[in-house]
């Protein structure tokens, strides 16, 4: 539980502060105007990213386990062992973002975009806001994907490098 909401909060304050501080550049800086509704989407999205790989991660070694134990037997590390289950696991959590980065502009037209255009704002200013907007949200989730997966599996392996008894279990 520590482990997802340092992966949380790292991935929505280091994306939410590069966009906050260097593409947005509030006066006052501290706009809540500002600072509430881009932290709520990075915070809200990266938050299911992170869940999504959580889950596969532990799905995926725990139904490959009599692999991930051999390759234990022969020498490999524990990270070598679970880095096929891992990469599924962030692609999991990805995917998601991927898909609504496929259909934006074409097939859905987002709520940020829309409420923009209709109070009046040039179009193409509305574009360019929700391009950082998805982009912002794109890298959140790879964060804190990539963070999930790197600071959990470790948890799974005990001193001597063998597999929790937990994971055994069904």
């Amino acid at each position: 539980m520590l482990v997802s909401f340092i992966a949380l909060t790292c991935s929505t304050f280091i994306v939410g502060l590069i966009v906050v501080m260097l593409v947005i550049s509030p006066a006052p800086l501290y706009s809540a105007q500002v600072l509430i509704p881009i932290f709520g989407m990075i915070l809200g999205n990266s938050m299911n990213g992170i869940a999504l790989s959580l889950d596969r991660m532990y799905s995926e070694i725990k139904s490959h386990i009599e692999q991930v134990e051999q390759l234990l037997c022969l020498g490999a590390s524990p990270w070598e062992a679970v880095r096929g289950q891992v990469k599924k696991a962030v692609s999991a959590g990805m995917m998601p973002t991927i898909n609504s980065l496929m259909v934006v502009g074409l097939v859905s037209l987002p709520g940020m975009m829309t409420g923009q255009i209709l109070a009046g704002m040039d179009p193409r200013e509305a574009v360019r806001y929700q391009f950082v907007v998805m982009i912002m949200i794109a890298a959140a989730v790879a964060i804190g994907c990539l963070m999930i997966v790197a600071l959990s599996y470790k948890k799974l392996f005990t001193k001597d490098m063998a597999i929790v008894e937990v994971m055994r279990k069904n």
